[in-house]
């Protein structure tokens, strides 16, 4: 069974979903990685929130039929902070 990241955030009162296009094959892995990302998305954006969330591959395919979900980048693929 596939684990992805499925994230709901908020930014100045608009919020929305999106999630990481990479597939982690068990939910302790999952739940880890969706920690440091969530850490390091209130370090780029403080003023953000939301919740993170690691669904099944179903779970996830369902979603994106359901809601306008934006793909998010990996936390290897983001920029680094600019000081």
């Amino acid at each position: 069974m596939e684990y992805f990241i499925v994230v709901w955030f908020c930014l100045f009162g608009d919020c929305a979903a999106g999630w990481v296009n990479q597939p982690f094959s068990d939910k302790d892995t999952c739940d880890a990685y969706s920690s440091v990302y969530s850490m390091e998305m209130q370090k780029r954006v403080p003023e953000s929130s939301g919740e993170i969330y690691c669904v099944e591959s179903h779970i996830l395919a369902q979603a994106r039929q359901d809601l306008d979900m934006v793909q998010l980048q990996k936390l290897e693929d983001l920029p680094p902070v600019k000081p």
